[in-house]
């Protein structure tokens, strides 16, 4: 093997361990947050309790327009939040 040829898978294999740790990076960091956001007071303490059905109705809407926002954009933390709040805000209902 030539050493140009050599160099080269060297840099190529470099090229994936890097990218490799970038994803890697990347989960851990994203783990974090959601780990953060779930140590975070839980959604059913910030929902008042004699919320009416329209307003119940609202917030869900809300809440699903948001939850879209987020996964476009990745933030794990985020979407576990928005979901917890969607389950407690939808126990009791009909479908």
């Amino acid at each position: 093997m030539s050493a140009s040829r050599f160099m080269r898978a060297l840099l190529c294999r470099l090229a994936m361990v890097l990218a490799s740790l970038t994803i890697i990076s990347t989960h851990a960091h994203a783990q974090a947050e959601a780990d953060e956001a779930e140590e975070d007071a839980p959604a059913a303490e910030k929902i008042p309790a004699n919320l009416s059905p329209a307003a119940r109705e609202e917030r869900l809407a809300a809440i699903r327009k948001q939850l879209s926002a987020s996964r476009s954009v990745g933030d794990r933390g985020e979407n576990l939040r928005l979901l917890r709040e969607q389950e407690q805000l939808s126990k009791g209902m009909a479908n």
